[in-house]
């Protein structure tokens, strides 16, 4: 999924030689956005934040604050992960697209990219169990885990891994095709993996449907 699939055009922009800090104030207390890309006709010159525009006198062209633009963007072609790296390292509440030519293909906000991830984990169609194991990183082998499942006739659908730093543990999560996990859970002890968490497709569609959607009701955009 690339960040082109993900971006919105109907997301509010304002042109640099026509509007101004009323313009942009205005907008931001109907919608209650705090940050807007500007551009140059169909050119990104860079983001404004509503915090940057009440530092400004009043009616203040966007042309005379350029100064005061922040130049995060995306390109169209970069994979969507990428958006959540820049927004966690800008802070942003929306990063804009662009293409090669720095024309503006749209933007993403928090809740596109929270639905494009939503997608990416499966969250919408949950079909299966999942089941998460504890290791050292060295012992991991997806190719080992991968033939384990499927010598019980089952097969994984998504797979996540990640170093959890307090326990020095490398974590493995697993979505396996199928809801009962039991058996799959018994193979792995055979071969000594430790199972540190399991559940069925009904508690985990619960449990992730309401994690997530308590991230968009947080979120609230």
């Amino acid at each position: 999924m690339l960040s082109a699939q993900i971006t919105s055009l109907e997301f509010p922009t304002f042109q640099l030689s026509e509007n101004d800090r009323e313009d942009i104030l205005a907008v931001s207390l109907a919608t209650g956005y705090s940050m807007f890309p500007v551009l140059n006709k169909e050119i990104f010159v860079g983001l404004i934040s509503i915090k940057d525009l009440n530092a400004l006198p009043a009616n203040t062209r966007l042309s005379d604050a350029q100064n005061h633009f922040l130049k995060a963007a995306l390109n169209e072609k970069d994979y969507f992960l990428s958006a959540f790296k820049l927004m966690s390292l800008t802070q942003y509440p929306i990063l804009p697209v662009v293409n090669t030519d720095n024309q503006y293909c749209g933007t993403i906000t928090q809740q596109s990219l929270l639905n494009a991830l939503g997608i990416f984990l499966d969250i919408q169609e949950n079909n299966g169990g999942v089941i998460v194991l504890q290791m050292d990183k060295l012992d991991y082998s997806f190719s080992e885990i991968s033939r384990l499942i499927e010598s019980d006739n089952a097969s994984i659908t998504h797979l996540n891994t990640y170093f959890d730093i307090p326990t020095a543990a490398f974590i493995v999560s697993i979505k396996i095709n199928r809801m009962n996990v039991s058996e799959i859970i018994a193979t792995l002890q055979r071969f000594d993996y430790q199972i540190l968490y399991s559940t069925s497709e009904e508690i985990y569609e619960n449990e992730l449907k309401r994690n997530y959607e308590g991230l968009m009701n947080y979120l609230n955009i």
